[in-house]
Formats: C-alpha cells, sequence, structure tokens
C-alpha cells in the first residue's frame, strides 16, 4: 500500500531506473540509455511471495509458471510499458505473452 496507494497487495512492483513511457497510447516506448561501460540499469523488481503463492493456490497455475510472469511483467514495465491505457496495455499483453511462451510459459491472461 505504500507504494502504490491501493488498499490490496500488490504482486509485483518495478522502480525503473529512466522513465521510458511512450508518450502516445499503445506507441512503443524509447530505448534506455546504456551508461559509459555499455551496461543498462533498469531498476529494480520486487515479487510479493506471499501474494504470489495466493495467486498460485486461486489459480492452480504452476508457482514458477506465475513468478516467470510476474517478472517478466516487472521487466517490461522498467523498460517503459504500461497497462494504465488500453492501447498500452494490449501491447504490454501481446508482449508478455510472446515473451512467456519463447520460455515454454502458457498464456497467462488465457483462464484469467
Amino acid at each position: 500500500m505504500a507504494f502504490r496507494n491501493k488498499p490490496q497487495p500488490t504482486n509485483v512492483l518495478s522502480w525503473p531506473a529512466e522513465a521510458l513511457s511512450a508518450e502516445k497510447d499503445g506507441g512503443v516506448p524509447r530505448p534506455p540509455t546504456p551508461d559509459f561501460t555499455g551496461n543498462i540499469a533498469l531498476g529494480d523488481i520486487a515479487i510479493s511471495y506471499d501474494t504470489c503463492q495466493r495467486e498460485v493456490l486461486e489459480s492452480g497455475k504452476s508457482l514458477a509458471a506465475h513468478a516467470t510472469h510476474l517478472l517478466v511483467h516487472g521487466t517490461l514495465h522498467l523498460l517503459g510499458f504500461d497497462h494504465q491505457r488500453d492501447r498500452d496495455a494490449m501491447l504490454m499483453e501481446e508482449l508478455e505473452i510472446k515473451i512467456l511462451g519463447t520460455l515454454g510459459v502458457n498464456d497467462p491472461y488465457k483462464d484469467a
């Protein structure tokens, strides 16, 4: 609640190192800026084990699949993707499904 000002717990939080969000709904965020070594610091991600575990029990999904989804979701936030606007949400969801598919994780929204 302290980070999102919402009355319920969340499963994943992210703190981007840079604001990369697209200005236009459905637009692609700008790429992160590498430092002088060529490395890119994206930011930090925290996954709530308690919330993740509760969601796993409620959904019947595996902990590994759900945690992988949350890690991908948080990473996309660090890269400037979001789901506050409709087209942004569609773009982010499509990317999540595609990335998870390459990792062998089924579409997490199919049974949602």
